[in-house]
C-alpha cells in the first residue's frame, strides 16, 4: 500500500514493536524506520516510515513515553530545497488520563515551537470527536489553546455496532495543507487519515518604509541655501497662515534637495524575544568571528564557537518563555471567557 500510494511518510499508532522485533523483520524498501516502543507493557508504541530520499531528524528531547502512558515520537523533517517541518506521532491509550494533554503534549509542543517550523501532529488519540465526552472536550481546548487546526471531519473507525473520530491530523499552520481525508483500508478496523502538504514557502508582499535619506548631505551647503531663502517677502504678506505656508515652501524644498524622501524596504522583522541582553552576546559573537578570521587562531575559533553556541542557548531558552508566555496569557482569557459564560442567569 505504502509502495502504491507513493506516501513520502507513513506513520503508525500503537504498533504492537518490541525489542523482540528487529526493523529488518518490519522495514519497507526505501525507507527508513524510526520507532518508540513501549517498554514493560504490551501494545501500544508508534513509529514513523520516511523515504530514504529525504533528510530527518529524530528530536530525542521532545520524544518519550510518559508515565501516564502518553506517546510521542518528535522528527524533523526537511524535503530537499523547501522548508521543513516538525511530526509528531503520538498515541493515548484508553486508561490514559486526558490530563496528559496539558502535563506531557503541552509541555513538548512548547518547547517544539521555538524550532520556528510548522507543525503536524499525527494519531490515534482515543477521542471520539463525533461525540461530546469529556475526552473530546479535553482535545478541542488543547487545539483552541495551541492554535492547533483538527483536519479530519470523518468516522476513521467504523464496526457493527459504531462509528468513531479517534485518529486525528493537527496541524499548527493550515495554509500548508493542500488536501486531507479518510482513506478507507482494510488491514485494520481504523482507516488511514493522510493529508498533502505544500512546502513551498509563500512569497509575501515586502514592506516599505518612507524616510528621508541623508547620505548626501552637507551640512555647510544646507545652510548655504537656507540663507538664500527670501524672507523678505513675507513682510508684505498680512496673513499669518500664509506666512508660514510660503517659508515651509521654500524650506521644504530646499530640505527634498538635501535630503529627499526614499522608499525603503524593510528586510526583516523585529524577533519580540530577543532581549538587549542578547543582543550584547550577538555583538560579543561577531567580534570574536571577525577576531578569529584574522588571526586563524585555533584558541580564537574556539573562542567564537563557545559565544555561538551560548547565543543559540539563549535565543533557544528566550523564545521557549515567549511562547509559554503567549499560551499562558490565552489560557487565562479563555478561562475568564468561560467562567463569564457559567455565570448563572439572575
Amino acid at each position: 500500500m505504502v509502495h502504491e500510494e507513493n506516501y513520502d511518510i507513513f506513520a503508525v499508532s500503537e504498533s504492537w514493536l518490541n525489542s523482540t522485533v528487529r526493523n529488518a523483520e518490519v522495514e519497507i524498501t526505501g525507507y527508513r524506520l524510526s520507532r518508540l516502543d513501549r517498554l514493560g507493557k504490551s501494545g501500544g508504541g508508534v513509529c514513523v516510515y520516511v523515504k530514504s530520499t529525504l533528510k530527518y531528524t529524530v528530536l530525542k528531547d521532545l520524544t518519550e513515553i510518559s508515565d501516564s502512558g502518553f506517546h510521542q515520537l518528535w522528527i524533523q523533517i526537511q524535503h530537499k530545497k523547501l522548508r521543513s517541518i516538525l511530526l509528531c506521532v503520538c498515541y493515548r491509550p484508553p486508561d490514559c488520563p486526558v490530563s496528559c494533554f496539558t502535563n506531557n503534549f503541552m509541555a513538548e509542543y512548547t518547547r517544539a515551537l521555538t524550532y520556528g517550523k510548522d507543525i503536524l501532529v499525527v494519531g490515534d488519540l482515543n477521542c471520539n470527536l463525533l461525540k461530546t465526552t469529556q475526552e473530546a472536550e479535553a482535545l478541542r481546548d488543547i487545539c483552541c489553546s495551541l492554535n492547533l487546526v483538527q483536519l479530519i471531519d470523518k468516522p476513521s473507525r467504523v464496526t457493527l455496532q459504531s462509528s468513531s473520530l479517534i485518529d486525528v491530523i493537527m496541524t499548527s499552520s493550515e495554509s500548508l495543507i493542500v488536501k486531507s481525508g479518510v482513506v478507507e483500508v482494510n488491514i485494520s478496523d481504523h482507516f488511514l487519515v493522510s493529508c498533502e502538504l505544500n512546502l513551498k514557502k509563500p512569497k509575501l508582499k515586502p514592506t516599505y518604509i518612507n524616510a528621508r535619506s541623508f547620505k548626501d548631505y552637507d551640512r555647510n551647503q544646507f545652510v548655504m541655501d537656507l540663507a538664500q531663502i527670501p524672507c523678505h517677502e513675507n513682510f508684505s504678506i498680512d496673513d499669518v497662515n500664509e506666512k508660514l505656508s510660503s517659508f515651509n515652501g521654500h524650506f521644504l524644498s530646499i530640505f527634498e534637495k538635501h535630503a529627499p524622501v526614499k522608499s525603503t524596504k524593510i528586510r526583516y522583522h523585529r524577533c519580540p524575544f530577543i532581549s538587549r541582553e542578547i543582543k550584547e552576546l550577538m555583538k560579543i559573537r561577531d567580534k570574536l568571528h571577525k577576531l578569529a578570521r584574522r588571526t586563524k587562531m585555533t584558541t580564537d575559533w574556539e573562542n567564537y564557537r563557545v559565544c555561538r553556541q551560548a547565543v543559540k542557548k539563549a535565543l533557544r531558552e528566550s523564545e521557549r518563555k515567549y511562547v509559554q508566555n503567549e499560551i499562558h496569557k490565552k489560557l487565562k482569557q479563555k478561562f475568564y471567557v468561560k467562567t463569564y459564560k457559567e455565570l448563572p442567569t439572575p
